[in-house]
């Protein structure tokens, strides 16, 4: 399979929305940690609202375009401040990170150690 690993454009934001949406589809989502994923909200809406924020990064949200112009996989990272009684420090949060299903379950698309690999050393770069 060929694809191609680019930097996210605002016209692929409504794309992106849908996918991380159908990637997610199956999370159960509580108010509390006990089970499942602690959030208030939907990872795509998630995915959104860190566009919008000052420590978003452009050039660190990442899409996976298959050869036929379809966005099988997404990526972002953006910065956060650490802070310790002794000192500030800015690191980058990776999340969320996506693939269509349809191309996890064939393992069509390299990501993370066999699934998701090929975006991280992109992000990397």
């Amino acid at each position: 399979m060929n694809y191609k690993i680019r930097q996210e454009t605002p016209a692929d934001y409504a794309e992106v929305y849908e996918l991380v949406k159908l990637s997610f589809a199956t999370v159960t989502y509580l108010t509390d940690a006990s089970e499942g994923v602690f959030s208030d909200e939907p990872v795509e809406d998630y995915l959104n609202g860190v566009r919008f924020k000052d420590t978003f990064i452009p050039e660190l949200s990442l899409v996976a375009e298959h050869e036929n112009g379809e966005i099988i996989g997404q990526i972002v990272l953006y910065e956060t401040d650490i802070i310790t009684a002794e000192k500030s420090i800015t690191e980058l949060v990776l999340s969320p990170i996506c693939v269509h299903p349809n191309y996890l379950a064939l393992r069509q698309i390299e990501w993370v150690n066999g699934d998701s690999g090929n975006l991280i050393p992109d992000v990397r770069r």
